[in-house]
């Protein structure tokens, strides 16, 4: 099979993005994929989430670098393992110069593009990239690279604040990369409120199927996961349960 990139963005913070791609990964893996997780943010939430502690050893940094340099990489220092048996390439505030220097080069917007066809990410049937929350040259490098975007957003007042500028983000990454699909998007933070349920309507009737039927609860047990450095998939949860509906979802789409 050939390896499948997803990237799981959204412009507005808050909306259980790194969340969805720490837990669509271990739902993937639990099915027996092999999945590797990019954090693609200088915050690095999605790396401390997963329990990465600096370690020395190469980054998320230290391979775009290299790879604009064309310096050897060596793949296998780059990947991470945790002990639920995740890989995944860790970022740090590093990564937010990196901005200014890809900038600056022709195929600013192929970089990522050109790593992922390396052979080495051929042994993984996905890649998952955590996306930062503002545009720029490390967003769109992602989207450019992807075939597939998830755009979580939660059930909240201002819920459809930032879709315009995502699609027009994607939109834009489409002209290098035409085949780009919005795989789906992720109604997450839901409570059984009035809100809730004309959000749900509003994205409905603007975006119709694109909205998964699957929904992500709003549930302490979220934030007890970071806080543990779990996914959601350890402990018996509904979170957890609604991950694991939406990865069978993912099939159902074909992915």
């Amino acid at each position: 099979m050939e390896t499948k990139i997803i990237s799981v963005a959204n412009l507005k913070g808050g909306v259980g993005k790194t969340v969805t791609a720490r837990n669509v990964g271990a739902g993937l893996r639990e099915k027996g994929k092999k999945v590797l997780l990019i954090d693609n943010d200088p915050q690095a939430h999605l790396s401390g989430y997963l329990g990465f502690e600096n370690d020395g050893k190469p980054t998320m940094t230290d391979l775009l670098f290299n790879a604009i340099q064309g310096n050897d990489i060596d793949f296998e220092q780059l990947i991470r393992v945790t002990e639920e048996g995740d890989h995944y390439i860790p970022s740090n505030k590093l990564l937010s110069g990196m901005e200014s220097y890809i900038n600056t080069l022709p195929n600013r917007d192929n970089i990522y593009s050109i790593i992922f066809q390396k052979e080495f990410f051929s042994k993984y049937d996905y890649v998952i990239i955590d996306c930062l929350t503002f545009g720029g040259a490390l967003f769109t490098n992602a989207l450019v690279a992807s075939n597939y975007v998830i755009i979580p957003v939660d059930a909240g007042v201002f819920a459809l604040d930032g879709m315009t500028d995502i699609e027009e983000n994607i939109n834009s990454a489409k002209r290098y990369n035409p085949y780009l699909q919005i795989l789906g998007i992720l109604l997450t933070r839901v409570e059984m409120t009035l809100v809730a349920d004309a959000v749900r309507e509003g994205i409905k009737d603007n975006y119709g199927t694109l909205l998964f039927n699957t929904e992500i609860s709003k549930a302490t047990v979220v934030d007890q996961s970071i806080f543990n450095k779990q996914s959601l998939l350890v402990t018996n949860n509904k979170p957890g349960e609604e991950y694991r509906q939406l990865v069978e979802e993912l099939f159902e789409r074909g992915v």
